[in-house]
């Protein structure tokens, strides 16, 4: 059995692992799904964008390897909860599969357990992303809606494509 822990990368020095590992998960998805998160931002500069204004947490395993990373980002806190906060993730490809539900759940349990209540994650999904959407699934992520024609990816020759973008959520009763 593998155990996980769960940490919130800071911009300091003693994350840098952590930081660089969290960059090479997303350099995993440059010219993929990637370049439409990062606009004119190299990755580099979103990471740091991202760990100063968002939590990140690194999800590691018994042997201190880093297997996943979660976001979340536009919290938005009312009172002593969190309303709602979208959910992106990267999992490392050989903890695809079942290992990559085990981390999923790991980290809605952790989330549940270390934050503050709360109610509704939320996370936004290009339709081709077939592995994704059955995680979510898996982790009793609701369909919620769709947003026809809203994301555009460049196909092999270069030419824009459109794609629905899927949303799916989870209300802490169901974590």
């Amino acid at each position: 059995m593998v155990d996980y822990k769960a940490i919130e990368v800071e911009w300091t020095p003693e994350h840098e692992k952590y930081i660089s590992e969290v960059y090479r998960l997303l350099k995993d998805q440059e010219n993929k799904i990637f370049d439409l998160s990062v606009g004119d931002m190299n990755i580099m500069d979103y990471v740091q964008y991202h760990v100063q204004k968002n939590k990140i947490y690194v999800i590691i395993d018994n042997e201190d390897v880093v297997c996943a990373f979660f976001m979340l980002e536009h919290i938005k806190p009312i009172g002593n909860i969190i309303l709602s906060a979208e959910l992106h993730c990267a999992v490392r490809k050989h903890c695809w599969g079942k290992r990559s539900r085990d981390l999923g759940q790991y980290m809605l349990d952790y989330l549940k357990e270390n934050l503050p209540p709360l109610k509704r994650l939320v996370a936004f999904v290009p339709q081709h992303n077939f592995g994704v959407v059955k995680l979510l699934k898996d982790l009793k992520f609701k369909h919620e809606g769709t947003l026809k024609s809203n994301l555009v990816f460049k196909n092999k020759l270069g030419q824009e494509k459109y794609y629905d973008e899927l949303i799916y959520s989870i209300i802490r009763e169901d974590i």
